[in-house]
């Protein structure tokens, strides 16, 4: 599933059911570490980060229902 960057947050491209969080606040990640699990219609889709930084805000949690654009993850 396509992500969409937005400066340093990483958005959802589609309506989505978040189901795991992966990386946690103040976590250093890489580029195409993941992050999180998005789930839509029974397939799950995994969230890389999509360079090296740390992740900053955690936009979501566990079962959260978020729409196309919404902002899950910042990384600085």
């Amino acid at each position: 599933m396509p992500i969409e960057i937005q400066g340093t947050v990483v958005a959802a491209d589609i309506a989505e059911n978040v189901w795991k969080l992966l990386a946690q606040q103040g976590e250093k990640v890489g580029a195409g570490d993941p992050l999180l699990i998005l789930e839509a219609m029974k397939m799950e889709f995994r969230i890389a980060a999509p360079h090296d930084g740390v992740v900053g805000s955690l936009h979501c949690r566990p079962d959260m229902m978020i729409g196309a654009g919404d902002p899950l993850v910042s990384l600085v």
